[in-house]
């Protein structure tokens, strides 16, 4: 019970400072919200290759020249997968042998369109090329064809909304997790700490309180985000739902391990703060929240990226939520995140304790 009264109190402290919650909340979904925007009303760069060389593929190429939103640029066939790479705004028109005769004789159309990882700007350019791909088989405005277009695009908008929130929710778990430690730095600059020691209860137990209290500010933060993501962006998680679930649980107790490591090996709180800071910048943009880690990033950076728990949890969950994915995989990703969390609690446990200690005995 007494564990249970220090864990209810050490919550309030937490939601009584309801600025900086609602700051937390704020923070991922405002940065989904600007970068989706921006995503869905930019000019998109598209690169085209035409290996037909017919006057329909011509001619699709010069009507899909003439849409505002599309700033179009040829290329060969084997110079496009580099290029888009190279362009996170960018994707590519493949316009294959044989286009024309699909378009006579019916069947599937021989065009491509490639586009990054995590990327809407496929399904965005997808209903310009149904429109005139449409008009060149002399469909007239295939109404049906580009309706089914636009819903693909708006299930691939929410699609990379979620996974950008996803990325940054990842990135600022470390400040709500820093947060919810700071007063751990706090006490003992002013004090309070030699007072606690004095009192008739296990300063283990306090700690652990601190810590129960900071992981369930964490899976709140969590949660909250999470349904307000499905409210404004209209994302959906219905795909292994409860394995994400398993995979945020995971990676916050591993930032908690993180975090409480560094509790008694700074000096003040003002450096406990820049310092968490700084974590926090490092590990989201080599972790993936603003930009994908893939095969087209240098390879030091791809190492570094590999010892981020952030890394592989963004991993395990954008592939949850797009389909079943491996559940192997997961379930690695869910035991090392853990792992790592319980490791460093019990470390960072022995070292404030055997830091109090030395200070008793001078």
């Amino acid at each position: 019970m007494q564990t249970l009264y220090l864990i209810g109190k050490q919550l309030k402290l937490m939601l009584n400072n309801r600025l900086a919650f609602l700051m937390i909340i704020a923070a991922p979904l405002l940065l989904t919200y600007l970068f989706t925007s921006a995503e869905q009303n930019g000019t998109v760069k598209l690169y085209a290759a035409d290996a037909d060389q017919s006057k329909a593929s011509r001619q699709l190429i010069q009507q899909l020249e003439q849409y505002s939103e599309l700033k179009l640029t040829l290329l060969d066939s084997d110079k496009l997968e580099a290029a888009v790479e190279k362009d996170p705004r960018a994707c590519a028109l493949n316009i294959q042998a044989g286009f024309a005769r699909s378009l006579q004789f019916g069947g599937e159309a021989k065009v491509e369109i490639w586009q990054n990882e995590g990327s809407s700007l496929g399904a965005k350019i997808r209903p310009y090329i149904e429109k005139e791909m449409a008009y060149l088989r002399g469909a007239g405005s295939k109404s049906d064809l580009i309706q089914a277009s636009e819903d693909d695009h708006a299930g691939h908008a929410h699609q990379a909304a979620g996974q950008r929130l996803n990325a940054f929710m990842v990135m600022f778990l470390w400040f709500v997790v820093m947060q919810s430690f700071r007063t751990l730095v706090d006490e003992r600059e002013n004090g309070l700490t030699a007072r606690l020691l004095g009192l008739p209860i296990s300063y283990t137990r306090y700690l652990l309180s601190k810590l129960v209290s900071a992981y369930l500010f964490g899976l709140l933060n969590i949660g909250v985000v999470m349904l307000a993501g499905y409210w404004l962006f209209h994302i959906e998680f219905t795909n292994s739902i409860g394995v994400a679930i398993f995979v945020w649980s995971a990676y916050l107790l591993a930032l908690c391990g993180i975090v409480m490591l560094l509790v008694p090996r700074v000096r003040s709180h003002q450096n406990f703060t820049v310092l968490g800071s700084a974590l926090m910048a490092v590990a989201g943009l080599l972790g993936g929240s603003f930009f994908p880690i893939d095969s087209s990033a240098p390879e030091w950076i791809q190492a570094i990226s590999r010892v981020i728990p952030g890394y592989w949890a963004l991993r395990s969950i954008n592939k949850t939520n797009v389909t079943a994915g491996s559940e192997v995989s997961n379930t690695i990703c869910i035991l090392v995140l853990a792992a790592i969390g319980i490791a460093a609690i019990c470390l960072s446990l022995w070292s404030i304790r055997h830091r109090l200690q030395a200070q008793k005995s001078i």
